[in-house]
């Protein structure tokens, strides 16, 4: 059986409350007087019982669309932290200290990070997918990268969903990201602590979740991702455990054109999942793909109308709210520059 190192890679909570201007004696609040492109305030706190050089969170607050509680905010807890530190306890310490309310989880990000699949290498696995001798069940729209040299292609990463996707599939190869883009001490050190093989490359396996899931287990109880559990090395391996069984399901191609009587190929070898379902997310889906449509059309009379600019402002300000309400502002903003062009 093959080693996997199961680790929370991103982190980032919804509260309500306001953030100070001034530092508190536990934290120092700078204002990074970088507005983005949804929320009107940046902030970095440095926890100074850390370090006042290094700062622990990022937070975002102060929405622009007037239609959101203007008491909203993000808080996204460093990357070095989720490896590091006790990273519940120090959102938990922030919560309090600015007197905050959580709402939830905003994003996170579980992955397993390994040196093979069980049943063959990272490389032959993709050679299998893009030459048809494997197909995956569900989630079928993907993006690929890799390389070429000296006449040689290498496969180095594929991602499966979209940018509006509630959840999306991330496997790549972690060793060369930590070579080309940012050598991170922390994640080489776990893999030694864990005993990967890291004179060879280190894949990764990621899934990354957008919003405050809620979650079914075997009791029938629905519950959303438990903060304070996501230091707990079995919740979280039966949380990768239920993402994994869902949604990196791969299956052998044969003359059965039915997906799901295919048989599965195991690829990790990690126990069931007690989480059963994820509460409505179908529904939500089915409901998502009416509402972009909508959101699309609206978006084009506005484009085509020759109303009075008035009018016009109105109208744009009611898609907003509809977008607002729909959960599809990013998907509005990311879309418009593509609806033009058609």
């Amino acid at each position: 059986m093959n080693k996997y190192v199961i680790s929370i890679d991103w982190l980032s909570i919804y509260c309500s409350g306001i953030i100070p201007e001034n530092s508190t004696e536990r934290y120092k609040i700078i204002d990074a007087k970088l507005p983005t492109r949804q929320w009107n305030r940046l902030t970095y706190v440095y926890d100074k019982k850390l370090s006042e050089k290094i700062h622990l969170f990022e937070i975002v607050s102060q929405p622009h669309l007037k239609t959101i509680d203007q008491t909203a905010c993000i808080i996204k807890i460093r990357n070095f932290a989720l490896y590091t530190r006790h990273f519940t306890k120090d959102l938990n310490q922030l919560i309090r200290e600015l007197k905050l309310q959580y709402n939830g989880i905003s994003r996170i990000d579980i992955c397993a990070d390994f040196n093979k699949f069980e049943t063959c290498t990272v490389q032959q696995f993709y050679t299998d997918f893009f030459t048809n001798k494997i197909i995956k069940n569900g989630q079928g729209k993907y993006k690929a990268q890799g390389q070429q040299k000296q006449n040689i292609h290498t496969y180095t990463g594929i991602k499966f969903g979209s940018p509006t996707s509630t959840i999306t599939t991330n496997l790549y190869n972690k060793t060369l990201e930590l070579k080309e883009v940012k050598f991170k001490k922390y994640i080489f050190d776990k893999w030694k602590k864990c005993k990967l093989e890291t004179d060879t490359d280190v894949h990764r396996l990621e899934f990354a979740i957008h919003g405050n899931i809620k979650i079914v287990d075997e009791n029938g109880e629905i519950n959303p991702i438990n903060l304070n559990m996501l230091e707990n090395s079995e919740y979280t391996t039966n949380l990768y455990s239920y993402f994994y069984e869902k949604y990196f399901d791969f299956r052998q191609i044969s003359t059965d054109t039915n997906k799901s009587r295919l048989k599965r190929i195991n690829l990790i070898n990690i126990h069931e999942s007690t989480f059963k379902e994820i509460v409505n997310l179908t529904q939500q889906q089915d409901a998502k793909r009416s509402e972009r449509i909508f959101i699309k059309k609206f978006w084009k009379i506005i484009q085509n109308t020759d109303r009075h600019p008035e009018q016009i402002t109105v109208l744009n300000h009611a898609l907003d709210i509809t977008a607002h309400i729909t959960g599809l502002t990013y998907y509005l903003t990311c879309k418009k520059k593509h609806w033009l062009r058609e």
